[in-house]
């Protein structure tokens, strides 16, 4: 189009991950290839934002022509509707609804169910749990719209068939239920191999919901010091964490403090001023380029 040619347009980008690019395998040929044309467009008169100090540095190292000053961190956040839920009977209309079972205490997961999200470790783990447990009743409650590429996740639940009844997936979770959702649950695991930023830890913590977590990309710029965090693959340590917090309310209230407090951190209007400043900068400086020519 004729106003992307036009100098006095600021141009500006947001870059959310570079999974397309580093993990081809994790998606569609397609939409690889889209995001790889998307990254090799960026312009060095272009203002980026990367939403992780992460995504910033693999932007970087895919592309070192562009400069760092040019890319700005612009961290996510919960919002306001992710709060602790301490209604009963809200928390037991949602289970209602996702057709969790009442009284049990359930690990939650959040995600589309595809291959990068790593959901067949996380049902490994409350297998091993399960399997050293013989009195748990501990369910895991998978939340969130069929992906692609589920080849691993419909294998381990044929091959753990004898715990198929301990697992939940609900599909879909309607825009009014998270926070009744998060707030019902003992846990929430994460073990994703890779992600731009990674809000779903962070609408647990918001929910003062004790977090398990991969270490691996952003996360751990997410979680910080307070949840728990392990390799993606480390099957046991994550049933071990799963055991200690459903055994222990004083972990459990621990970690739930450490979320809500870490969680206060991120926010819609930060994230929303540094956009701002930037873009206003950004402008700025271009007004100055502009005399400064042609004087």
């Amino acid at each position: 189009p004729s106003w992307a040619m036009d100098d006095e347009v600021l141009h500006a980008h947001l870059v959310y991950d570079l999974v397309g690019v580093r993990n081809p395998e994790y998606f569609s040929a397609e939409a690889a290839a889209e995001v790889k044309r998307i990254m090799d467009s960026l312009e060095p008169r272009t203002s980026v934002f990367a939403i992780s100090e992460f995504t910033k540095s693999e932007l970087l190292a895919y592309r070192p022509d562009l400069s760092e000053k040019q890319v700005t961190v612009v961290p996510l956040a919960a919002g306001p509707r992710f709060r602790p839920c301490e209604d009963l009977d809200e928390q037991a209309a949602v289970r209602s609804k996702y057709g969790i079972p009442q009284g049990v205490p359930y690990v939650l997961s959040v995600a589309t169910l595809e291959v990068r999200k790593n959901l067949d470790q996380v049902v490994r783990a409350l297998v091993s749990h399960l399997e050293r447990n013989a009195d748990s009743d501990l369910h895991l409650v998978l939340a969130g719209m069929s992906g692609w590429k589920l080849e691993q996740l419909r294998q381990v639940l044929a091959t753990h068939a004898r715990w198929r009844h301990r697992i939940v997936l609900t599909g879909f979770v309607e825009e009014d239920d998270p926070s009744a959702l998060y707030s019902a649950a003992t846990c929430f695991v994460y073990l994703s191999r890779a992600e731009g930023f990674g809000l779903p830890p962070l609408e647990a913590m918001a929910c003062g919901t004790p977090v398990i977590c991969s270490d691996n990309t952003s996360l751990p710029e997410v979680v910080g010091n307070a949840g728990l965090l392990f390799d993606a693959d480390d099957v046991e340590g994550v049933a071990n964490a799963m055991q200690q917090i459903s055994t222990s309310p004083a972990v459990r209230q621990q970690l739930a403090t450490a979320g809500l407090a870490r969680a206060q951190q991120f926010s819609w209007s930060r994230c929303a001023d540094i956009i701002t400043e930037t873009l206003l900068a950004a402008h700025a400086a271009r007004r100055v380029g502009r005399v400064r020519a042609v004087a």
